[in-house]
Order: structure tokens, then C-alpha cells, then sequence
């Protein structure tokens, strides 16, 4: 009796070990937490944003798992534009782009009171001017 069912079970446990049957399991799991974590992924990211005004320029610290830094420096910068979208105005929030010549527009993403913070940077564009 002892014998056909430890025959049993290293039969199935060969099974669980095949590479290829493991293989399997790993690529449609890893597929369907994909498509759990896919909707709360930009919540995540946005949760995970600095952004940083010194007196020499704006940092932006982003990412999930690999954290990546932007630097604009505020001698550079040549507008300062304000987008405020319908959903932005319910929670009274907005993306500021940042332009600057030979580099992607720099946006800081859900800003809130977007004009106000335009206006903060604005005068610091404007100090790091005159002190050059």
C-alpha cells in the first residue's frame, strides 16, 4: 500500500518540477497580475512624483521601480504654460509646461493651484536671471 503511493506522489512531483509545465504557470500568472496591477499603475507612479523648485532649477523625481531624476535649469527656461483640463478644474489642479530650447517640454503632472505655482516660478526664472 506504502509503495503505489509514494509511486504516485514522485510522479506527480516530477510533473510540478518540469521546466516547461513551470514555465507555463509563471508566463499566465505573471500575465494575469499584469492585468490586475495595470489599472492602479499611474496611481502608483503619480503617487511616486516629486517635484522639487530650487534656486537654480526644478527637479523631478519619478517612478515605480526605477527612479528616474529630471534637472531643468531656470536659466533655460523660456514659458511657462498652464493646462487645466475639465476634470483639473473639479480638483482645482492643472499640468504646468515647462519649455526650454533643445529639450523636451519638462510637465509637472497634477499640480495644485497650477496658476499660483506659475507664478512662483516664474519669479524664480526671473531672480535666476538677474543674478547671471
Amino acid at each position: 500500500m506504502i509503495i503505489p503511493t509514494l509511486a504516485l506522489s514522485l510522479t506527480s512531483l516530477e510533473i510540478v518540477f518540469n521546466p516547461i509545465i513551470l514555465l507555463f504557470f509563471l508566463f499566465w500568472y505573471g500575465i494575469l497580475s499584469l492585468i490586475a496591477v495595470a489599472p492602479f499603475y499611474d496611481f502608483l507612479v503619480w503617487k511616486n512624483i516629486w517635484y522639487v523648485l530650487t534656486s537654480k532649477g526644478i527637479i523631478v523625481r519619478k517612478g515605480l521601480i526605477g527612479i528616474d531624476y529630471d534637472f531643468l535649469n531656470l536659466e533655460n527656461i523660456q514659458q511657462v504654460n498652464v493646462n487645466v483640463s475639465l476634470l483639473d478644474k473639479k480638483y482645482n489642479t492643472g499640468s504646468i509646461v515647462l519649455q526650454s530650447v533643445g529639450v523636451k517640454p519638462l510637465i509637472l503632472w497634477a499640480v495644485e493651484n497650477p496658476y499660483k505655482v506659475q507664478e512662483i516660478i516664474r519669479e524664480a526664472i526671473e531672480e535666476a536671471k538677474d543674478r547671471k
